[in-house]
This record gives C-alpha cells, sequence and structure tokens, in this order.
C-alpha cells in the first residue's frame, strides 16, 4: 500500500506540474503564432479570429509544426501523471478486492497495465489531432485490449509451466 500512496503523490505532483506549463507557460511556438498574426492580419482585440486559425489547423492535422518544447514537456508530465494515478488505483482495487490481507498486490501486472492503458492514450490523442477518422481512433483500444490479452495468456502459461 505504500507504493500506490507514493504513486498516488507523483501523479498529484506530476498534475501539478502539468497545471503549470499549461496556464503559465504558451503550448506554441511564438514565431509561428506570429507568422499566423501577420499573414491573416489579426488586431490584437481579434483574439477569436486567432482561436479560429488555430482550430483549423488542429483540424487539418498541422499542430504538431506548431507546438513548442512546452506543450511536449505539459504532455510528458500528464503521461506521468496518468500513469502513476492508474497505477495507483490498478495496485488498491487489486489489493482490496482480488487478495487476502497477507498477498501483497501484483506490482507488475498493475505497471504493465498502466503503460498498456497509456500508450492506447496517447495514440488515441495523437491520430485525433492528425485528423485521422474515428472509427480508426476505437482501433487503438481495441489493440490495447488485444495486447493485454496476449500479455496475459502469455505470461499466465508460462508462469504455469514452470516447476514449483
Amino acid at each position: 500500500m505504500k507504493l500506490s500512496l507514493i504513486s498516488f503523490i507523483l501523479g498529484i505532483f506530476f498534475a501539478g506540474l502539468t497545471y503549470y506549463f499549461y496556464s503559465y507557460e504558451s503550448p506554441f511556438k511564438q514565431e509561428k503564432l506570429q507568422e499566423i498574426i501577420e499573414f491573416r492580419e489579426i488586431e490584437p482585440n481579434e483574439k477569436n479570429l486567432l482561436q479560429a486559425e488555430i482550430s483549423f489547423i488542429i483540424e487539418k492535422g498541422l499542430v504538431f509544426e506548431y507546438l513548442s518544447t512546452n506543450a511536449y514537456l505539459a504532455l510528458a508530465c500528464l503521461n506521468l501523471s496518468i500513469v502513476s494515478v492508474f497505477l495507483s488505483l490498478h495496485l488498491i482495487i487489486d489489493k482490496l478486492f482480488f487478495k487476502t490481507l497477507i498477498d501483497p498486490p501484483n506490482y507488475s501486472l498493475a505497471f504493465r497495465r498502466s503503460i498498456v492503458f497509456l500508450v492506447a492514450l496517447v495514440l488515441f490523442f495523437y491520430f485525433k489531432l492528425q485528423a485521422v477518422e474515428f472509427p480508426a481512433l476505437l482501433l487503438t483500444f481495441v489493440i490495447a485490449i488485444i495486447l493485454e490479452y496476449l500479455f496475459e495468456s502469455y505470461l499466465g502459461r508460462k508462469s504455469k509451466l514452470e516447476p514449483k
């Protein structure tokens, strides 16, 4: 239970860092935004027009050309926060519902599932920003479930075959 508490505290810490990067730092390259403002002749009081241009860039799947390193740092912190909180919740649920009071939770299983969940989530949003169709987006979660099933069946069978 110590590891789940530590993991949860780390998740909150990384969520705070994510909030800082999204609130106080610009996720876009300033020179790219300046090019848009000059090309479209956007005035300082026309924020809606700039937001419309940014939405258009996202719809066309060109957003990665405009993101700064602050956005990538915020995404990394967000990913670490998701893994930490998912790991913490998985360990708590495993301990409370599937183990006895003496048995420890399965740390490797919880970590593996949190990584698979994160990869599926990151791929989902990456494909969404690349303007991929919605049915193809859902395949990322289907592939993650199949991957987890293959991991579980292979690793479960391997542990059953080992001599005791």
